[in-house]
């Protein structure tokens, strides 16, 4: 429903990889959850940014 609507969806709660890849193969391309990182501390979150450029987390689909 979202693509006929041109949204973006964010899948949520993800833990595993075989989550991740059903929802790869739905047609799903975002998602956020254990599988990435645990919850953290503001200030581990500041510095895990400066690390990875802002890209912490991030996976890049093609």
């Amino acid at each position: 429903m979202a693509k006929s609507l041109s949204m973006d969806v964010i899948a949520e709660g993800v833990e595993t990889d075989a989550e991740r890849e059903f929802l790869q193969s739905v047609g799903c391309t975002c998602y956020q959850g254990y599988l990435f990182y645990r919850p953290m501390a503001a200030a581990d979150i500041d510095l895990l940014l400066k690390r990875d450029g802002g890209q912490a987390g991030v996976m890049h689909e093609k």
